[in-house]
């Protein structure tokens, strides 16, 4: 089976995105109080960004993005184009 690059770039984005969400959600937990709070407001703003992010991420490849995905390749391969 061979692998496209484009699944290879979607999983790197995946894993970028989920690294870069529980790294930011780990910081802001460990307890780094000594933020101002302007600093504070854009971190948490971004956690939020990252969740929504990591939403979408876990969405696609649990959810029927996927599957619609597949169906395509199946239809895509069924019906190749002159």
């Amino acid at each position: 089976m061979a692998v496209k690059a484009g699944s290879v770039a979607q999983a790197c984005v995946a894993v970028g995105v989920m690294v870069a969400f529980f790294a930011v959600l780990y910081w802001l937990l460990e307890g780094n109080k000594d933020l101002t709070p302007g600093v504070k407001e854009v971190v948490l703003v971004l956690t939020g960004v990252l969740a929504g992010a990591f939403k979408d991420v876990v969405g696609f490849f649990l959810g029927s993005s996927l599957g619609s995905q597949r169906k395509d390749e199946v239809i895509r391969q069924a019906n190749p184009v002159p």
